[in-house]
């Protein structure tokens, strides 16, 4: 049982990493696209 646990934990931090990569990602892709604009 405490194995499962300890996966559902790795799971979680992998998640929160994907979203947190794709959120800065997303982030930066918006200001290269507001950089484009303004040239």
């Amino acid at each position: 049982m405490q194995n499962h646990s300890l996966n559902g934990a790795k799971w979680l931090v992998f998640m929160h990493h994907l979203i947190t990569s794709f959120e800065i990602g997303f982030r930066s892709e918006i200001v290269e696209f507001h950089v484009n604009i303004h040239q």
